[in-house]
């Protein structure tokens, strides 16, 4: 049986909904969460969804990459797709789709996750069309990292201290720049360049074998470009921000929400 893109990422979203509303259900009477504040309550009921998208995603783009028959996505760079891609695709714009609705669901706004989840719940939709594939099963594998940032936060959250803490938190931030910075930069300029040479080869040829809307491709290099950006500032937030200022930001970021 094929299913439509709508079908497919409306299915995934109802799923990360409901898995989240399960957490709740089952987490918000237990006495240790009682002993959590608003924001930490928030992260607790959301981490979990997050790393079944990571895990689950990161798994299928290996295989994607790596373990399936080689063929449709190498072929073809602009509408190569299978089976498995099409599901990986549907499945991530759902996540990020939801992600929005945790943002827009959690004021203040945090205007960098926002641009985050629009821009990226966009660029998985589109890319069910299906356009490049070859390239967005890649992208996915910058949720390796993610993993250890959760396992970090529910640290945290247990109010775990010692090594444990601080190992997740140092393996987590080399991850963040293997996976985002030195990999995804790479590959982010790869993507952006190749998206330019279709611009430039449909002005040339606009009836060409290629041809996509020009706003697609400009979208995608907007994309690109913005989230690359993006991981580099959270690098440097990393960097410069000490955990104390960062729980700090957590707990008056509570607080505004008791106020208002």
């Amino acid at each position: 049986m094929v299913y439509s893109k709508y079908e497919l990422t409306g299915t995934f979203f109802v799923m990360f909904m409901v898995l989240q509303a399960l957490l709740y259900l089952g987490l918000r009477g237990s006495k240790w969460a009682s002993k959590l504040d608003t924001m930490e309550k928030r992260k607790l009921y959301v981490i979990p969804v997050s790393q079944f998208h990571a895990v689950f995603s990161c798994s299928l783009a290996l295989y994607c990459i790596h373990g399936a028959p080689k063929g449709k996505l190498e072929s073809d760079r602009v509408y190569g797709h299978d089976a498995m891609s099409d599901m990986l695709c549907a499945f991530s714009a759902a996540y990020f789709f939801y992600d929005l609705f945790v943002v827009l669901s959690h004021l203040p706004l945090d205007y960098k996750f926002l641009l985050h989840a629009i821009v990226c719940g966009a660029a998985y939709w589109l890319t069910q069309a299906p356009f490049f594939q070859y390239y967005t099963v890649r992208f996915l594998l910058y949720e390796l990292s993610t993993p250890l940032l959760n396992v970090n936060i529910f640290l945290q959250l247990m109010k775990s201290k010692g090594k444990w803490v601080d190992l997740t938190q140092k393996l987590f931030g080399a991850s963040f720049i293997g996976c985002r910075v030195l990999y995804g930069i790479p590959l982010s300029y790869d993507f952006a360049s190749f998206c330019w040479s279709l611009i430039e080869k449909q002005k040339e040829d606009p009836a060409g074998q290629d041809s996509i809307n020009v706003n697609v491709l400009y979208f995608s290099i907007f994309a690109t470009v913005s989230m690359s950006s993006l991981n580099v500032i959270w690098v440097l937030l990393a960097l410069f921000t000490s955990p104390e200022d960062t729980m700090k930001g957590d707990t008056l970021k509570a607080q505004r929400k008791k106020t208002n």
